[in-house]
């Protein structure tokens, strides 16, 4: 992925779909996908709240916990709802 692209909800859910098939490639490219996404919204909460140098310890405890929960998810449910 570019850093121009940007990664739908559809693409993120059919990821999900591919990795409950036990398709093992699909967990590397969401973990792939996820990381910038998570990077620049944690990058810009955590320069508003000045806590900046957590940033990356923010983003690992994020993808651990999708990690953990991923397989709680309802793939009906939109995966980035941000509201």
């Amino acid at each position: 992925m570019t850093k121009n692209t940007q990664i739908t909800d559809e693409q993120l859910r059919s990821l999900i779909r591919q990795i409950r098939c036990g398709e093992q490639t699909a967990y590397k490219t969401l973990l792939n996908q996820l990381t910038p996404v998570l990077r620049r919204l944690v990058v810009i909460y955590a320069t508003r709240w000045n806590v900046r140098e957590y940033a990356e310890d923010i983003i690992q405890e994020s993808l651990l916990a999708i990690h953990l929960k991923l397989h709680t998810y309802d793939i009906n449910l939109p995966f980035l709802s941000l509201g």
